[in-house]
């Protein structure tokens, strides 16, 4: 199956741990929270299901669609590129949506089919609130959640997939935080009607859902993308800002717990709420730290070891290397490449004028290669070079340039092999030829060499003169029977 860029997008967050843990411990916690509800429904013991006082319980409907949407989350976060896995969180995640289209449709009509009567097999109710039945901001959240899923495993086909998934996930995760925060300060929502509300353990579901489906949307959006993977923006992000929500919220709850009315000195209960402040701010700050002290360290210590290892493939390269300014200035040089010049130190090579390195045919050609470069011309990335060792000795190397950044700033990189030998062999070649021809050129006998098809590629000057030719082109051009009687 081909990926498209926003998919490439969400894989590639999924290839690393932090990715691929967050929806998954979400979505098995939410399966986890509705699995106590039902066997709470089952052992007639509410209390797992949320029913402490006068708090209404998670209906066994509501933990039925959390279980295939948890299913479906669970299924797509750990297993995302497979067929399987996305056709069974299609399937779930459909039954979750019918589900929610069933309840809200039953809420707008007035009309009860008995379905979540069958399962709960209660006709209790609380206050004026039946028991056992789904609150129709139950099932508006879970056709948002449900939606935002079927966006996720659509994301393929869609350039703004991941957008849709993103805020519909998001919608349903505040609609469900403020049903959080009524809880919090004693004053849920919806209590004391005819309206059913949300149950604190699904709010808290719908949340995790959410989160993870946020989770998972957000490295296909470019203004989310910090949020996701193992950097340390990342890292800290989602370290730091939900913290300090958290902080907030404990005191402005501790504030409303204390009734301020019984206090004596509000400037004493001030103080203490500010030093509490404190406390919390420097066990977050320390948690933080704990969390992400060791990835710094890991990654300090982790880019050291690169740089070391790439020191030393550079010190013990078979080749010479040499790293200059656009000025000539050498940075760098390792033990091979100072070797080739004679010299025992870099300071020692940077203090050795260029005319003394090269010979004068080559210093001639370093100068034109230096003024191509600062006029920005093409210079060839490879040629060669004759040096003069600081014995004296004369080397001929082979030299391949590149540009390059050495500490942010545009460098040079000779790559240098020593190829003396091959030009003394070279020229031993060459000399060898030209004394073998010279001892045919001057030989007092004629010497002819022809092909298997008679031509003559070759006559020395007495095999020219027998016959009274000029040159080897008039003797192949003549016909064989005027050569001869």
């Amino acid at each position: 199956m081909k990926l498209r860029a926003p998919e490439l997008l969400l894989a590639a967050s999924l290839s690393n741990s932090d990715g691929r843990r967050l929806p998954q411990i979400c979505a098995a916690t939410a399966g986890g929270i509705a699995l106590l509800a039902l066997i709470g429904w089952q052992l007639h013991a509410r209390f797992l299901g949320g029913q402490w006082g006068a708090n209404i319980p998670m209906a066994p409907s509501t933990a039925l669609a959390f279980l295939f949407l948890g299913g479906a989350l669970f299924s797509y976060a750990r297993w995302q590129v497979q067929v399987f896995s996305r056709r069974f969180a299609m399937a779930a995640v459909s039954l979750v949506f019918l589900l929610g289209l069933l309840v809200l449709g039953q809420f707008i009509t007035g009309i009860d089919l008995g379905v979540e009567q069958a399962l709960s097999r209660t006709n209790e109710s609380l206050g004026q609130a039946p028991l056992g039945r789904m609150s129709p901001l139950t099932a508006i959240s879970f056709l948002l959640e449900s939606a935002a899923l079927v966006f996720l495993l659509i994301t393929q086909r869609g350039r703004y997939a991941p957008t849709a998934a993103a805020l519909l996930a998001a919608g349903a995760t505040a609609i469900n935080l403020v049903v959080l925060l009524g809880y919090a300060y004693g004053a849920p929502l919806l209590y004391g009607g005819t309206f059913i509300p949300v149950a604190l353990p699904t709010a808290f579901a719908f949340v995790l859902v959410g989160v993870g489906q946020i989770n998972l949307a957000t490295p296909a959006l470019p203004a989310l993308r910090a949020w996701s993977g193992a950097s340390m923006r990342g890292r800290l992000l989602r370290a730091f800002l939900p913290s300090v929500l958290v902080l907030i919220l404990i005191v402005f709850r501790l504030d409303h717990i204390f009734d301020q009315s019984l206090l004596m000195n509000q400037t004493l209960w001030r103080a203490l709420i500010v030093l509490a402040a404190a406390v919390l701010v420097v066990a977050i700050i320390g948690w933080i730290a704990g969390r992400t002290g060791a990835a710094i360290e890991q990654a300090e210590e982790s880019l050291r070891k690169t740089k070391e290892d790439f020191r030393r493939s550079l010190d013990d390269s078979p080749m010479g290397i040499r790293i200059f300014m656009p000025d000539g200035m050498t940075v760098y040089a390792n033990r091979l490449f100072l070797d080739l010049f004679g010299c025992d130190s870099l300071e020692e090579f940077n203090a050795t004028p260029p005319e003394k390195r090269y010979t004068p045919e080559s210093y001639g050609k370093y100068k034109q290669r230096k003024e191509r470069r600062k006029r920005d011309d093409f210079v060839p990335p490879g040629y060669e070079i004759s040096i003069v060792r600081k014995n004296g000795e004369s080397r001929h190397l082979e030299v391949f340039l590149k540009e390059l950044l050495w500490n942010g700033e545009p460098h040079f990189q000779h790559l240098c092999h020593d190829v003396t030998e091959r030009k003394q062999a070279e020229e031993a070649l060459r000399r060898s030829e030209e004394n073998f021809r010279r001892s045919l050129d001057d030989s007092p006998m004629g010497i002819r060499i022809m092909t298997a098809d008679g031509e003559t590629i070759y006559a020395n000057r007495a095999m020219l003169d027998l016959y009274g030719y000029a040159s080897v082109e008039e003797f192949a051009t003549t016909p064989i029977k005027k050569r001869y009687t």
